[in-house]
């Protein structure tokens, strides 16, 4: 992390030379995709990038095989070295066989050795549903094929499939920043670092990244850096009002539910936004329920989604309600659900 704040200090000037030149929404969404740009050039300059590859149930790795590639590497180095040198050709012909021939015995010992760890996977396997049974029958609710087909069309092709669900689940918004409406507020109190810190220092470790794959290290290594950037950056969101567009735009990965795949509701999507909007939305979150708080303007029976309550709370109260009343009044209880709550709201 030490290499990437040195590398971000060369950045660090001019990104803070243009907040002062920020007078609109429209410019700081400019600034916004600029400091996502800039820090994931940092990032993926500063750190090794890891080699994608699905995770294995077992592991075929060991001393041994480090051993036998790390002396073909060494072979091949000094092969390459000879043939980089003008070495004479029985030199570079006797290298290249010795090379070849350690490659050849790495890559037959490489297969034995997957080969026996698979075999001794299997042959201590115990469980009767798992990693191998959902390999083996296919039982995953990971979504691999797109079968949406709301009108049994036999032309529809996998993007417009596609285009079906993400209008279903995210309809579509022609409004653009010009014509965003940004209602006058009064003057609002500015943030200052430590509800920055408040919010960065308890951030969960190991979540998921969105489309700029910068997690929450990078961000807590910037604001460690200098603890008035981010709250300058947040103080121009409360300022103007606004939410920038390049926070909303999320990496959408979906998961079948079991029921008709020709349906949309049988897909449920779930979204990974950009981190920093996720810390941004955070800081909003703590100062609104503040203000909720010390307005008392939540109903005191509102138990879900709030911090130290929740449905257990709502059950007792229910319970201790009817066992007050069914002694000498009757009793009714009426429940409401409403489906998908969260996407009919507006």
């Amino acid at each position: 992390m030490n290499k990437f704040v040195l590398n971000f200090k060369k950045r660090f000037k001019k990104l803070c030379n243009n907040l002062d030149n920020l007078n609109d929404i429209a410019s700081l969404e400019e600034y916004f995709v600029d400091l996502l740009e800039s820090v994931c050039g940092t990032a993926f300059k500063s750190f090794k990038k890891k080699p994608k590859g699905k995770k294995r149930g077992y592991t075929f790795w060991c001393d041994d095989l480090r051993n036998s590639r790390n002396s073909t590497n060494v072979l091949y180095k000094k092969y390459q070295g000879f043939m980089r040198n003008n070495s004479p050709e029985d030199v570079i012909q006797e290298a290249g066989a010795e090379y070849r021939k350690s490659r050849a015995q790495y890559k037959r010992f490489l297969l034995r050795t997957k080969h026996k760890a698979w075999e001794d996977y299997c042959g201590n396997y115990t469980e009767k549903c798992g990693g191998i049974f959902r390999m083996v029958f296919k039982k995953s609710n990971k979504v691999n094929n797109i079968l949406i087909n709301p009108e049994n069309d036999q032309n529809l092709s996998f993007k417009d499939r596609i285009k079906i669900l993400m209008k279903h689940f995210f309809p579509n918004n022609d409004s653009y920043i010009g014509d965003i409406y940004t209602p006058s507020v009064e003057s609002v109190e500015e943030l200052n670092y430590k509800e920055i810190d408040l919010v960065v220092y308890n951030l969960k470790k190991g979540k998921a990244p969105g489309l700029d794959q910068l997690d929450y290290k990078i961000w807590t290594a910037i604001h460690g850096f200098n603890k008035n950037f981010l709250t300058r950056i947040f103080n121009l969101c409360l300022k103007f009002n606004y939410f920038p567009e390049c926070l909303r735009k999320a990496k959408i990965f979906l998961q079948k539910s079991g029921k008709d795949t020709k349906s949309c509701d049988a897909y449920r999507p779930f979204c990974l936004l950009p981190t920093i909007g996720k810390i941004l939305e955070r800081v909003f979150q703590n100062r609104f329920n503040k203000y909720l708080s010390l307005n008392n303007i939540i109903h005191r029976n509102q138990k879900g989604f709030r911090e130290g309550t929740g449905c257990d709370r709502a059950l007792d109260n229910i319970v201790n309600k009817i066992r007050e009343t069914r002694s000498n009044q009757n009793c009714a209880l009426i429940s409401l659900d409403i489906k998908a709550a969260f996407d009919n709201m507006e």
